[in-house]
């Protein structure tokens, strides 16, 4: 694998904007607004497919696998960092991800215009 960091070192800059905007923005002088980890999973699975760093080595690797899969490995990665941070929240939300949720995850995340916003919603409904 191959992993473009000034790609990868954007994307955290641009999370971390994202938390300066939540700090700014939405604090009051009595409280401070933080952004939770649902939404920093979010947002950085967000731009992770949007700047896709993370590649084969090899050309004909990367296109076999777009090719029997339909997606790129950053596709692939979000949904499982996705599924992980879910998963983790509460064991019980495993039984959501079968084989047909994660193609349907992976299919919206590589065809589907999917905002920054519906993202964190995605992850913030699975919070009890």
């Amino acid at each position: 694998m191959r992993i473009n960091y000034p790609m990868l070192y954007r994307i955290v800059e641009r999370v971390d904007q994202r938390r300066d905007y939540y700090l700014y923005f939405h604090s009051n002088h009595n409280h401070a607004m933080l952004m939770s980890q649902a939404k920093e999973t979010a947002l950085f699975c967000y731009w992770l497919i949007k700047y896709k760093p993370i590649s084969f080595e090899n050309a004909y690797e990367e296109s076999s696998f777009f090719h029997e899969n339909g997606y790129t490995i950053n596709e692939l990665y979000a949904a499982f960092l996705l599924m992980s941070f879910i998963t983790g929240l509460d064991e019980e939300n495993e039984k959501y991800f079968n084989e047909a949720a994660v193609s349907t995850l992976t299919y919206s995340l590589t065809n589907r215009e999917i905002s920054k916003e519906a993202l964190i919603m995605y992850v913030e409904s699975f919070l009890t």
